[in-house]
């Protein structure tokens, strides 16, 4: 693996993963004849093989940096350890080191995992800052267009446009009482409940509409 030898007992390759099944059928009874991985880096593979020999005395999400729960995601997402692999989707969810929205984005569309795109636009549509260039860079054109259209509709009901009421997620600085009269419209105390289930309303209908199956 990238020019690193790794000694391995061949009967977790072969339980675990049909692909490296295959690749060392070719090779029995053969020594001295090692078999070349592309596609996933020797730290990547590393953090497989500790996982494989060492990862059953482990509990615990957190006791494992995220960094190796990610190399463990690459790894059995490239040589098809499925075990392996909802192992670490599993530990990053639980983990409290978990990567930001911009990430799980990237991670989800990487691995094909579809359940990590809904909270992280919900995320993104409700965060107070822009969007950055350089998250920007990273999404692509139809995201950035898509979480711009969602932060705008969020913003606008958020400020009580068009007669719909206030569900902002941030306190407000001003010393307002919890219920008051503005132009006409009715304000109420924002709540973190209300931004979130406002925020996922509008990501369903941008982002889902067409592709409800999408969302588990």
């Amino acid at each position: 693996v990238q020019g690193r030898l790794f000694k391995v007992h061949r009967y977790f390759l072969e339980r675990d993963s049909l692909f490296l099944r295959g690749a060392l059928s070719s090779v029995q009874g053969i020594q001295g004849q090692p078999i070349q991985l592309h596609g996933v880096s020797s730290r990547e593979f590393e953090s497989l093989l500790d996982f494989l020999y060492e990862g059953m005395y482990r509990s615990g999400a957190d006791t494992v940096p995220v960094s190796e729960w990610l190399n463990l995601l690459a790894a059995a997402s490239a040589l098809k350890f499925d075990r392996a692999r909802e192992h670490a989707i599993a530990a990053i969810d639980n983990s409290s080191e978990r990567p930001d929205a911009i990430e799980m984005m990237i991670l989800a569309e990487k691995y094909g995992i579809t359940k990590w795109l809904r909270p992280a636009y919900i995320l993104m549509c409700k965060r107070a800052e822009p969007l950055r260039l350089s998250e920007a860079e990273r999404i692509g054109l139809d995201r950035v267009v898509k979480l711009t259209q969602a932060r705008e509709a969020f913003l606008r009901e958020s400020l009580g446009v068009n007669g719909l009421r206030a569900v902002s997620p941030l306190p407000s600085p001003y010393p307002w009482p919890p219920s008051h009269q503005t132009q006409g419209l009715i304000a109420r105390t924002p709540t973190p409940t209300l931004a979130v289930e406002e925020a996922a309303r509008i990501v369903d209908k941008i982002f889902f509409t067409s592709d409800m199956n999408v969302i588990d």
